[in-house]
């Protein structure tokens, strides 16, 4: 927390040379950033913000600039489509301006279960600022429960868009506006718990920047904004230009494809670094897909989100803001496509195409220095539970989101088994305690990273058990098909996979890609995911790197072979140097060109 500051101790900031002065704030716009999440965290009502931790919270500056931000995927140009609908002259203390269009909004909220809200900041009657945030919400209508289904065709069937609207004037609620919401959830409890919980969150932070107005002085705290936004744009540049000599460079992605259609969607990207300035061409992209796996790419999240968290590798004190969106001079996208979709095209599922962008990223980067950037990653998974008692009227709606594994680091293993980065997994307890559902399973998924001198990270296996009757089950698990490609050497990472009653007399599988698929009491869902791509000669990585990974069920003794060249006894302990000597020797005369 922030702590209030006596006139003496005011004094002696003053007196601190600017530099050190500017670290302070810093610090300072850090801890009120991190206290508004502890406080949603702990106020929110739905899992997918209490538990699961989807939502972003940041600090703007008045001309609706990111300042800093503790955000996942979404932040840049929140408050733009605040600042077109309302004059600032306008705005009052107390006033909350809420929205979820994906579309009047530039994609700065990606898809409609994502409600931002926007708190002004005042000082001495003048608009200095905004605190926002935004959270995924259980549920806002939508043709199925938490509007994330891959038989969405257009936006109308993912929820009630709501344009920018004043949902709190000077601190009373519009009433009318606020029942409307709240007439289109199944979950009216949820949706009311986090509203409140996020507005809770804003009001703090305002709280907070307001304190450091009257403490500082309204004029260093802008200062060090700006300062702040100008220190990460010098920074990101310079990593990028290190990365990216002249010329040009391309990266494609595939996403599987799109509930519809099994033919993959492309997402390519063409780097070009030219007379000083740096492009990134993203018009060759497929156009855009009948399913809601269309993502409306604002530029702010390529650069400041996708490129920037890339950047973020190099230079861990990076601080992502808008000074992040200058590292890229300009971006280039295709109307009707899949990554700038035509009205009312779905976006529901967006994610699994913004993905392939990190990775369409990754590997231009790549072809530019394939040294030093990492293997593409997989995509996360979501499986969905939906019920609904008609004699009690209860609805049941439980959304499981799946680790994957992380490309493989040239310096590095990729990363096992992650939901999402800065995102958490649903606790088996909690599932099993609020849902008709048994969690059997949860382990690795072995041989699932891709073999490389830096292994790729693993998947995960999770088998779910049902405890009910007539509930459906609603898959939508990307690479699949097409797997997170290894680099520099490394092989790619294996696909996921959905199979029902799995080992018993009724198994099959399941599509990866559906919903609506009935399940019955006993039924088990077993969910295999896929794992990253691999860095590096597998031939090159260390045996008892390898023989470690045995010991851990990572790899098996037979992958160890067959993939790394090393041979293990039937424990997996011991390495048969020799044996691993010749064999290696052997798979390289193999591999030599005619």
């Amino acid at each position: 927390m922030v702590a209030s500051l006596s006139k003496g101790s005011a004094r002696q900031h003053h007196e601190l040379p600017e530099a050190i002065f500017r670290e302070i704030l810093k610090g300072t716009f850090a801890a009120t950033v991190r206290e508004m999440s502890l406080l949603i965290e702990r106020t929110a009502m739905s899992p997918i913000i209490r538990e699961k931790q989807d939502y972003a919270v940041g600090l703007f500056d008045a001309a609706g600039r990111m300042v800093l931000a503790q955000f996942l995927m979404q932040g840049p140009g929140m408050i733009d489509p605040v600042l077109k609908r309302f004059p600032v002259s306008e705005m009052r203390p107390g006033d909350v301006y809420c929205y979820n269009d994906p579309y009047l909004s530039d994609g700065a909220v990606g898809h409609v279960p994502d409600l931002a809200f926007c708190l002004p900041l005042f000082e001495a009657g003048q608009v200095r600022g905004f605190v926002a945030l935004f959270g995924h919400f259980w549920d806002v209508g939508g043709i199925a429960a938490g509007g994330m289904s891959p038989h969405a065709t257009e936006v109308f069937h993912e929820g009630v868009m709501i344009p920018p609207v004043q949902l709190v004037r000077e601190g009373v609620y519009v009433r009318d506006l606020y029942d409307l919401l709240m007439r289109n959830t199944r979950f009216p409890r949820f949706l009311d718990g986090d509203v409140k919980a996020c507005i809770g969150a804003c009001q703090l932070g305002v709280k907070r920047v307001e304190e450091m107005f009257g403490q500082y002085g309204v004029d260093r705290v802008l200062a060090g904004f700006g300062h702040l936004i100008e220190q990460s744009r010098t920074s990101a540049r310079a990593l990028l230009e290190g990365m990216v000599g002249v010329g040009q460079w391309q990266g494609i992605d595939l996403v599987d494809g799109d509930g519809f259609s099994s033919q993959p969607f492309r997402v390519e990207l063409k780097l070009s670094r030219r007379d000083g300035r740096i492009v990134f061409d993203l018009r060759g992209c497929s156009d855009q897909a009948r399913g809601p796996i269309n993502f409306i790419l604002h530029p702010g999240i390529l650069t400041t989100v996708l490129l920037g968290r890339i950047l973020q590798a190099y230079d861990e004190t990076l601080v992502l803001n808008e000074g992040v969106s200058a590292v890229v001079d300009e971006m280039l996208l295709r109307s009707g496509s899949l990554l700038s979709p035509k009205f009312p095209a779905g976006v529901a599922l967006r994610a699994l195409s913004r993905n392939s962008v990190t990775n369409s990223i990754l590997k231009a980067l790549s072809s530019a220095d394939p040294s030093r950037l990492p293997a593409p990653s997989a995509n996360y998974g979501v499986v969905t539970f939906r019920s609904h008692d008609s004699s009690s009227g209860r609805m049941v709606y439980c959304f499981d989101g799946l680790g994957v594994g992380m490309g493989a680091r040239p310096w590095a293993d990729g990363i096992d088994s992650v939901y999402l980065i800065g995102q958490k997994n649903n606790p088996v307890e909690w599932m099993e305690t609020e849902y008709p559902l048994k969690v059997l399973r949860y382990a690795i998924a072995p041989d699932s990273g891709g073999a490389g001198k830096m292994r790729g990270g693993v998947g995960i296996v999770r088998d779910i058990g049902v405890v009910c009757d007539d509930i459906v089950l609603c898959t939508m698990v990307i690479n699949a098909v097409q797997p997170a490609n290894g680099v520099a050497g490394g092989r790619a990472g294996r696909v996921g996979h959905i199979v029902l009653n799995p080992g018993l007399p009724d198994e099959r599988p399941l599509p990866t890609m559906a919903d609506n698929i009935p399940l019955k009491n006993g039924d088990i869902v077993r969910v295999v995911t896929a794992g990253g791509g691999g860095w590096g000669d597998p031939l090159e990585r260390d045996p008892a790197a390898v023989a470690w990974d045995v010991r851990k069920g990572y790899v098996g003794i037979d992958a160890a072979r067959t993939a790394y060249g090393v041979v293990l006894d039937a424990s997996g302990r011991t390495i048969d140097t020799a044996a691993t000597h010749e064999l290696r020797a052997a798979m390289r005369e193999t591999l030599q060109p005619a």
